[in-house]
């Protein structure tokens, strides 16, 4: 359960303050405010760490 837990707050989160990054090694987050962010792409992500997602 501590795994699924873990997985769930990783990745990306946009919010009212900017761009947050949560680290999946030590759980620290990198917070990007609006107004360093030049752009925001969305696109499908069919690999990660070099293997396919089906």
């Amino acid at each position: 359960m501590w795994g699924i837990w873990r997985t769930l707050r990783l990745g990306v989160r946009i919010d009212d303050n900017g761009v947050r990054i949560r680290s999946q090694i030590d759980s620290r987050q990198r917070l990007i405010p609006w107004s360093q962010v030049k752009s925001v792409e969305c696109a499908a992500v069919d690999a990660r760490a070099s293997m396919t997602i089906s």
